[in-house]
């Protein structure tokens, strides 16, 4: 292990401030980590649930630029609690790393599994909770590994969403303590959708004059508009059935967006980006037929004025969350691409929710689905963040009744 970490440094630059730092303080501290700001968002409601307790001090860490942005902000909810938001160690720096924080335990995301990473952790006899664990490839791999250098995993809790992935982990890591919590995605995006910030809100009044019933297409690419044109008519289906229709590009580029305006306005469909809107006020446009938001952080807030929602990228690299506007009970269309990858797409499909269209005859059932409006969200998919936290009362790190 020792060559490996050697090896490691060399290729990887350590961007981890406090790593050379003996922290002093009187309380524990709990490391979260998560690889992006996705994966980050799983993190969240436990972190803020946790900070309400006021026992425990932070560190918050990301592996990639793209969940920076997620863990300062988070950070800075929890105040003076944050000992650390930023980047994480690379491979090769945990050991030093963990010592200079010394955490009570340490907290990660899915499949997050770095051979130094869980080295260190054995190392030190830090327990590593893995939220939403799954058997994927990772997990299997740093199982091996870890044999090959000789090495035992670190003490083991793993947090699944499904029961079928209990026994699975179980017997992939006979050591292990494995629980069934859910998944704390819903529980974010429920918070976020119906605690709706002050930003967003003074965003929307911006188009209040705008004609309703409002529908989106959250995280569309080209090919999403392309498919659903050339099935069925699909795509002047969705315009007939409201009176505003809003389009969340999955690319912000200005090339990207020039592109979705350019297909929409060749086939004579009134457009204009939400910035042109906002920008010029409402009296240079006549009631746009559609809105392309070329704007980022107001997706998920957004899908509360919504009748209906389609979801991109299942004609792409993959469906987008269906998460989000299943909170919202509104029902849901995708493509089917990666579906097998997300349980949800299953769970919200039997439910009557969820409309994958898998072949082009799939669209020809749009109409009926888009009029279903006793849709509501199943509840029992709320509270996974307060199951962890209850076991972790169990396990005797929190004072919490």
């Amino acid at each position: 292990m020792i060559l490996y970490r050697i090896f490691a440094k060399l290729f990887f630059k350590n961007n981890f401030e406090f790593t050379d730092k003996k922290l002093t303080h009187t309380r524990f501290t709990v490391w979260f980590h998560a690889a992006s700001a996705g994966e980050f968002e799983v993190l969240w409601p436990i972190v803020v649930k946790l900070n309400e307790l006021n026992e425990f001090n932070f560190v918050l860490t990301t592996f990639s630029q793209s969940g920076l942005n997620s863990v300062k902000k988070c950070g800075a909810l929890l105040e003076k609690n944050c000992l650390y938001a930023g980047l994480s160690p690379r491979e090769g720096g945990w050991l030093d790393a963990l010592k200079a924080v010394g955490p009570k335990f340490f907290v990660s995301v899915k499949y997050e599994a770095w051979p130094d990473l869980w080295a260190s952790l054995s190392e030190l006899k830090i327990p590593l909770h893995l939220i939403n664990a799954k058997k994927r490839s990772s997990l299997v791999f740093i199982n091996a590994v870890l044999k090959l250098l000789f090495m035992q995993c670190p003490n083991l809790y793993l947090y699944t969403a499904q029961k079928k992935e209990v026994e699975e982990l179980e017997s992939l890591f006979k050591d292990a303590i494995v629980y069934r919590i859910g998944d704390p995605r819903w529980d974010r995006v429920y918070s976020r959708m119906h605690l709706q910030s002050e930003a967003f809100k003074k965003w929307l009044q911006n188009f209040i004059d705008q004609k309703t019933p409002w529908a989106v297409m959250g995280s569309i690419w080209m090919s999403d508009l392309e498919y659903l044109e050339s099935h069925s008519k699909t795509l002047e289906l969705f315009l007939k059935q409201c009176a505003t229709l809003w389009i969340f590009p999955h690319d912000l580029s200005s090339s990207n967006v020039t592109h979705i305006k350019n297909f929409l306005e060749n086939r004579k469909i009134n457009c204009v980006t939400s910035l042109e809107y906002r920008l010029k006020g409402t009296k240079q446009f006549s009631s746009p037929k559609v809105i392309i938001v070329n704007e980022m952080g107001i997706l998920t807030e957004f899908y509360k004025y919504s009748a209906w929602v389609y979801i991109g990228g299942g004609f792409e690299k993959g469906i987008h969350s269906t998460i989000e506007p299943a909170v919202a009970g509104i029902p849901v269309i995708s493509g089917s691409k990666r579906e097998n990858q997300f349980y949800e797409v299953s769970l919200l499909e039997n439910e009557g929710q969820l409309l994958v269209l898998r072949e082009p005859q799939d669209c020809k059932k749009i109409g009926d689905h888009l009029q279903r409006n006793n849709l509501k969200m199943d509840q029992s998919n709320l509270g996974a963040a307060d199951r962890f936290l209850s076991k972790l009362k169990e396990l005797g790190y929190i004072k919490w009744q």
